[in-house]
């Protein structure tokens, strides 16, 4: 039993780091130039391509684990919710726990 829910839990963790990295990988292959820009005062690594936004893998103590926040498409648009980190008017407040 135990074997099996290690084996669940590796899995797990390896769709959790593979999954952002086809994202990034992915976008990257499309940009002619992109920049990671750390900013420890702040406990944040901010992600652009061609200069423009990304997204910030952020992990401030106020989280219980780092998180890749927020997410823009290639031409800017913000496509992840404000809520919990960053309400906006309009947007449900469900689902705590994808933060």
């Amino acid at each position: 039993m135990h074997s099996l829910l290690r084996k669940k839990q590796i899995l797990s963790a390896i769709t959790f780091i593979i999954a952002p990295a086809v994202l990034i990988f992915s976008a990257f292959k499309q940009a002619d130039h992109f920049g990671i820009v750390q900013n420890a005062k702040d406990k944040r690594v901010d992600i652009t391509i061609d200069g423009q936004p990304f997204t910030s893998y952020i992990y401030p103590d106020s989280l219980m684990k780092s998180v890749l926040y927020p997410l823009h498409t290639s031409k800017g648009t913000l496509i992840t919710r404000g809520w919990p980190m960053d309400p906006r008017s309009g947007e449900r407040i469900d689902h705590p726990h994808h933060v």
